[in-house]
This record gives structure tokens, C-alpha cells and sequence, in this order.
């Protein structure tokens, strides 16, 4: 007896994926058979598509023009400091792949300060020209991204000490190493991000420059 739950989980992957046929690179196969991937369940194969998580919004109504303008100003610090934060996510992923090969402690300091000569070398005098709201959101998203925050990162990669005088100097600014990132405490910023794609580090750069020319401002 044919299984309707079957055929009901058959035409909706095979509804999909005519859907989303434009946007993939399909293999051609013999007769122009569509290649995709698939998987065995209880002895029928399946296709299996991999589709892209779609994010769906109301139209915002603002209650005033100061509330539009605040949101605003926070699209814009967050797509200003979102590639920074990206990149600092896929950099310590590798240097963590890095230090895991690492023969002796001596390598692993190596290994550490390459990646804070190159962090420095690349980003120091943009990370310095922001301001103290950017910097609050950068380390949030820092924690973000690689699921630790700034202090933690400090404490580990470099040391306890270290970590405590950076911490000193941002709480002069009314700032936290320790801040967490909550996606639900946090959801203007993650709105903004989700509004974005979730882009990564080359594709927020550009998303935040195309976001001045939409606002008119030049750069």
C-alpha cells in the first residue's frame, strides 16, 4: 500500500525544488536529468535540496520621526562595524585551527601575534575612529560571531593580565570585554543583520556602503 505521507513529502521537495531550480547550479546529467543529492528512506531515494533561510517581516510603522531616526542611526552603526566583526569570527576560527597544530607554546605565541600584527595592520585606525556606541556593538557581535566574548578571547589568546587592562580602559568608556550577545535582548540589532542576509565579511562591507548611498551619505 502506497504511503500518502510519502507521496505528500515527495511533491512538496519536488515543488521546491522547481522553485528553486533558477538559482542552483544544476549538473546535467544523461537525457537532461537534473542531478541532485538524495537519501535513502525506507527504501525510496529522496531528493535533497538545501535551501536558504528565507527571513519574512511586517511593514514597520513608526510611531514618530525620532524613532525612524534612531533605528536609523543604529542600521547604520551596525552595518558600519558588522564586517569587522565578521571578519574577526572567520579569523579566530582559523587561528584556532592554527594553535591546534602548534608543536609547543613558543609556535603558539607566534601564531597569536601574526594574527594581532595582521588584525592591527588592517583595521587599527578604523576600529580607533569609531565611536563608543559602534565600539559597544562591535564587541557584542564579536561574541556574536564566535560565540565568546572580547574578554574571554583576551584572556585565553593572549593573558589574564592583559585581558583585565583592556577591560579597565573600556569600562573608562563606558564599555564591557565581558558583554554578551542575545539574539532575543539584542533583536534591533539582529532584525538589522537577518535584514542584510547574514552576509559575510566582503558582503557586509558592501552592504554597509550601499546603505550610505541609499541615505544619501557620502563617503
Amino acid at each position: 500500500m502506497i504511503n500518502p505521507l510519502k507521496i505528500f513529502v515527495l511533491c512538496v521537495l519536488l515543488f521546491v525544488a522547481s522553485g528553486v531550480k533558477a538559482q542552483q547550479q544544476w549538473i546535467k546529467g544523461k537525457y537532461d536529468t537534473i542531478v541532485v543529492q538524495a537519501y535513502v528512506y525506507k527504501g525510496d531515494t529522496l531528493p535533497h535540496i538545501w535551501l536558504k533561510e528565507v527571513m519574512v517581516s511586517d511593514l514597520r510603522i513608526w510611531k514618530s520621526d525620532r524613532q525612524r531616526e534612531k533605528y536609523n542611526k543604529l542600521k547604520r552603526d551596525v552595518l558600519k562595524v558588522l564586517p569587522y566583526a565578521k571578519y574577526a569570527g572567520y579569523r579566530y576560527k582559523q587561528l584556532e585551527y592554527q594553535l591546534l597544530s602548534a608543536k609547543n607554546e613558543a609556535e603558539r605565541k607566534v601564531l597569536v601575534k601574526q594574527c594581532e600584527d595582521e588584525i592591527k595592520r588592517n583595521f587599527e585606525r578604523d576600529i580607533r575612529n569609531m565611536t563608543i556606541k559602534q565600539g559597544a556593538i562591535l564587541i557584542k557581535l564579536i561574541d556574536r560571531e564566535t560565540g565568546r566574548t572580547s574578554y574571554t578571547l583576551l584572556k585565553d589568546l593572549k593573558n589574564g593580565l592583559t585581558a583585565f587592562f583592556w577591560q579597565s580602559i573600556a569600562s573608562v568608556f563606558g564599555n564591557s570585554l565581558k558583554e554578551h550577545y542575545d539574539p532575543v535582548e539584542d533583536f534591533e540589532i539582529e532584525n538589522i543583520i537577518q535584514s542584510v542576509g547574514d552576509p559575510d565579511y566582503m558582503q557586509a562591507y558592501n552592504e554597509y556602503y550601499k546603505y550610505l548611498s541609499s541615505q544619501g551619505i557620502k563617503y
